[in-house]
């Protein structure tokens, strides 16, 4: 049975009455917004025809991947859904899983443009850091898939960007200036370090090609570090 066949019989039985949706308000005229559709028999045909109009629009406009990129995530049997699921009625969920989906919701998740494997958009936790680079502004490409030494050439002396912690910049011809976690920019006293005046501090020592790196992040500062790219990978270029 496949997920299409089980959200539409999931829609359907929704909009006869037999399930409400998770979370899902309609704009009836003269009532304005109702979420549940109980008033007068006219307000209720309305309130449905609505529901069931983006509940089927959400699910022709669904995402899908095979597996995660998303570290530390199980791998589903049968891939990833995404929507907004407050559309849908409760219980779909549970039903889904049983079949082998996961279940995610689409302003939180991406896809990768390479290999079509999810990745999170939408932080977690307070030590989330994405787990995926923007080639330019409309690319979106998963750690694995990423040319790194393309994309820190792409973010030197730019101190507007830094690579992830994920990222090893050693691994690609630099050299860390700073100690590990050396600057700090936060809400606590002493967190003040701009990563404008860090490059321009070290333009005026003769530095170049330098790239910024994210070593922590947390709920009230982040601590980074700068890189040089070294002497053998300049001339090489």
């Amino acid at each position: 049975m496949t997920a299409e066949y089980i959200i539409r019989a999931a829609i359907a039985s929704m909009i006869h009455g037999h399930h409400k949706p998770h979370c899902y308000s309609a704009h009836v005229p003269g009532h304005g917004y109702i979420s549940e559709g109980l008033g007068p028999i006219e307000d209720r045909a309305d309130y449905l025809r609505q529901l069931e109009r983006h509940a089927t629009s959400e699910l022709e406009n669904m995402n899908w991947a095979n597996e995660y990129a998303e570290p530390r995530y199980d791998q589903p049997t049968k891939g990833i859904l995404f929507a907004d699921w407050n559309v849908f009625p409760r219980g779909l969920d549970d039903i889904l899983e049983r079949y082998g989906y996961a279940l995610e919701w689409s302003d939180e998740w991406s896809t990768c443009e390479d290999c079509g494997k999810a990745i999170r958009t939408s932080g977690n936790s307070y030590h989330w850091q994405p787990y995926y680079t923007m080639p330019d502004e409309c690319s979106i490409v998963c750690n694995d898939c990423t040319d790194w030494s393309a994309y820190l050439e792409s973010i030197e002396d730019d101190s507007d960007k830094a690579c992830v912690r994920d990222c090893d910049p050693s691994e690609y011809g630099y050299e860390r200036l700073s100690d590990s976690k050396e600057y700090e920019s936060g809400f606590f006293t002493g967190q003040n370090d701009k990563p404008a005046d860090i490059l321009k501090a070290l333009h005026a020592k003769g530095y170049r090609h330098i790239v910024f790196r994210l070593a922590e992040t947390s709920q009230f500062y982040i601590k980074f570090e700068t890189w040089k790219k070294t002497e053998d990978s300049d001339n090489g270029e």
